[in-house]
């Protein structure tokens, strides 16, 4: 059985990270009988200062979905100690899950470069070349992108798209980009039965789930619901990414009418994000870029609709009755999004909800991911 090694900044117990993490479980545990299945991450979760005390670090460990995971201490996070690791395990395939990660992107892409490790070598942009995404950080984004094509980088890269755009902008930056699989992200596979929630006309409770950063948008949101009506109860859940960029959205919270109400949980772990969204009506995410949305599919994976840009793969909500796309050049066409949920009474929000429950089922129904995951990594 051939060897698939997955590099990737956080892996579980990490959960603050969101997306990435669960892509790349998902993606362990579709694989974990085709191949053998190995991890190479970092030691501690997203923004922690400290490592995890509850896993053993610097050696192989077996993970209870069948794949061996090596937690590497930062200290060890170096070209000299990577390429040790990676020697020594001989997979047949790397699996990058970032762009710019300098450990587990940077420094492998670089080493197989130059012939001091080996393997196929497929490497998963994650939205990071988005026109989004390249906004933020630009200038270092853009010199490595450059090396990245001074080294012909492109051409020895089996690239892994989520979807048409992915592909357009993998193309669009590496004119020389031949190989690229068109697959979209595993999501999370089970689904339980659909569950109702009571709804007054004239409230609602939105739920935004995503790391507290520029990109994600939060302040737009509270820019929206500053024009609202209805009486809201947001809440908000996801690490801080930014601390300048929450100081901001705190200034819009403080300066929002009495008619909206808003709560901060923290960071949510992956087995209580269900339950959250389950609490409340809609999921709103206003993001500047994602090639996938583990928290969009999962709301509708619970039962309810989102709200979303257009800068995400879901976009045949409305013909489904999902829920809506909105614009980010003004905040009043998500306001009327919201105020339109807000003023539904419980048996057309119901109708809404098990929209979205059906949504997700459909996608569940119609996809057969692994087998082409598998032709991928062959």
């Amino acid at each position: 059985m051939k060897k698939l090694l997955i590099l990737t900044d956080w892996y579980e117990p990490a959960y603050k990270a969101g997306g990435p993490v669960r892509s790349c479980v998902n993606l362990a545990e579709a694989m974990k009988d085709r191949f053998e299945v190995y991890v190479l991450t970092g030691d501690r979760d997203f923004g922690d200062k400290t490592p995890f005390s509850n896993v053993k670090l610097d050696s192989w460990t077996e993970q209870k979905a069948g794949s061996k995971v090596f937690y590497l201490s930062l200290s060890k996070q170096k070209s000299r100690e990577i390429r040790k690791v990676i020697h020594e395990l001989e997979p047949d395939v790397l699996y990058l899950n970032s762009m710019y990660s300098l450990s587990f992107t940077i420094l492998p892409l670089l080493l197989h470069r130059f012939g001091r490790i080996s393997g196929k070598l497929v490497l998963a942009p994650r939205g990071m070349l988005q026109a989004g995404a390249l906004q933020f950080k630009s200038l270092k984004k853009r010199v490595f992108l450059f090396l990245m094509r001074m080294l012909g980088m492109g051409k020895r890269i089996h690239w892994h798209a989520t979807d048409q755009q992915e592909k357009k902008d993998i193309q669009a930056i590496f004119p020389g980009a031949t190989s690229i699989s068109l697959i979209a992200n595993l999501p999370r596979q089970e689904q339980g039965v659909f569950e109702r929630i009571n709804k007054e006309a004239g409230s609602l409770k939105v739920i935004f789930i995503s790391r507290i950063s520029k990109k994600k948008n939060l302040e737009f949101l509270l820019q929206a619901l500053s024009l609202v009506k209805a009486s809201v109860r947001l809440e908000i859940a996801g690490p801080i990414e930014s601390e300048p960029y929450w100081q901001k959205c705190q200034k819009r919270i403080d300066s929002l009418p009495t008619n909206i109400q808003t709560n901060y949980v923290g960071a949510v772990k992956q087995e209580y994000v269900l339950h959250i969204l389950k609490k409340n009506h809609i999921f709103v995410l206003p993001t500047h870029g994602e090639n996938f949305g583990h928290g969009i599919f999962e709301s509708l994976l619970a039962g309810r609709p989102v709200i979303i840009s257009p800068f995400t793969p879901w976009q045949d909500l409305d013909e489904s009755n999902a829920g809506k796309l909105c614009r980010l050049e003004d905040p009043r066409q998500l306001a009327t999004h919201i105020e339109h949920y807000a003023q539904m009474d419980v048996e057309t929000y119901t109708q809404r909800a098990k929209a979205a429950w059906n949504y997700a089922h459909s996608y569940l129904e119609n996809e057969n991911q692994a087998e082409a995951y598998e032709q991928m990594f062959r």
